[in-house]
Order: C-alpha cells, then sequence, then structure tokens
C-alpha cells in the first residue's frame, strides 16, 4: 500500500515537470485578428529589426496611397520610421512576454503641425530576414483595422514561393493583395 502511494506521489510530481502548454498571448484586441498560431515562433528580432524594409504588397490599400513605403527599422531602441505622405512617423516598440506580437505607439516627428499618433501590433508571420518577410498588422486606436504586407529587402525583387506560402498560413493569396511599384 506505501509502495502505491510512493508511486502516486512520483507521479504526480514528474506530472508537474511534464512539458507545460505553452501560454498563448492573442494578438490585440478583440478586432484583430489572433494570429498567434500563424506567428513565427522562432522570431529573431534583432535580425529582422534591422536596416529598411520596403512594403511591395498589402491586403488593402490603408498604409500608402501612392508609393512604396519604406520601413526603417532598428533593434536598440526598437523603432520603425517611415514617412506617411509629407509626415515623418516614428513607432517606438515594446515586446510583452510570450507575445508573438510587438506592441507599437507612433506618431509624427517632433515639431510636426499635424497631430498623428495611433497604437498597432505587428506580427511577423515569416521571414528569412535577407528578401522578404510576411507582417500582420493590426491598428489598437484610430480606424481600428488590420492588414497584411509583403515586405521586401530590396525594391525590385519578384515575390517568392515561400512568401506566397506564408501568405496561405494567414488564408490569403497574393493574387488578392495591392501591389506597389517600388523605385
Amino acid at each position: 500500500m506505501k509502495t502505491i502511494i510512493v508511486l502516486t506521489f512520483f507521479g504526480i510530481l514528474g506530472c508537474t515537470f511534464c512539458t507545460a502548454p505553452e501560454t498563448h498571448v492573442p494578438t490585440g484586441p478583440e478586432h484583430c485578428r489572433d494570429v498567434y498560431k500563424e506567428a513565427d515562433p522562432n522570431f529573431k528580432r534583432d535580425q529582422f529589426y534591422t536596416g529598411s524594409w520596403y512594403l511591395t504588397h498589402a491586403k488593402y490599400r490603408n498604409h500608402s496611397k501612392t508609393q512604396c513605403t519604406t520601413f526603417e527599422m532598428t533593434s536598440q531602441p526598437l523603432q520603425i520610421k517611415f514617412d506617411e505622405d509629407t509626415l515623418r512617423v516614428t513607432c517606438t516598440g515594446t515586446v510583452q512576454q510570450g507575445a508573438r506580437h510587438t506592441d507599437y505607439k507612433c506618431k509624427a516627428a517632433e515639431g510636426s503641425t499635424t497631430k498623428y499618433e495611433y497604437e498597432s501590433i505587428v506580427s511577423v508571420v515569416e521571414s528569412d530576414y535577407k528578401d522578404y518577410a510576411t507582417v500582420y498588422m493590426c491598428m489598437k486606436t484610430g480606424n481600428k483595422g488590420d492588414n497584411v504586407y509583403v515586405l521586401s529587402r530590396t525594391k525590385t525583387r519578384q515575390p517568392s514561393e515561400a512568401e506566397k506560402n506564408s501568405l496561405e498560413k494567414l488564408g490569403e493569396t497574393l493574387e488578392d493583395f495591392v501591389k506597389f511599384t517600388c523605385t
């Protein structure tokens, strides 16, 4: 009888150290799509947030009305800078422990006469860090819309099969996206 109790105790104790289920941190507020499962679980922040990325395709034309947007990235501090029409916008990121997204607070450059502030979340679905990235973005404030971006390290690169496959994870196809001409 003592043996059964001891074995049961060790069985319960052993299970305490079993692989715990992964903590699921949802991607943003309720109106945002939860892309936690589709987002890259091995995301390499320092490799992604370096240099420039060009917006070549988007699900919706809500970011830039006329042109390819250049996103300038830094990991220290965690920032994204870009031009929105005539405004220079800086987004400062905050990483949430266990999340597969980054929270951003964005605003126009100091000295701007236009008030331009919003909050968003960004989740990298897939990237090879040297050529392409597929990114989900959702506005937490303002118009509260979301979008899927295809980014490239070069302005004239054609989307690869890997990019098309990464869109399929989100139930999207490149043919349904708006193409931006980068020059």
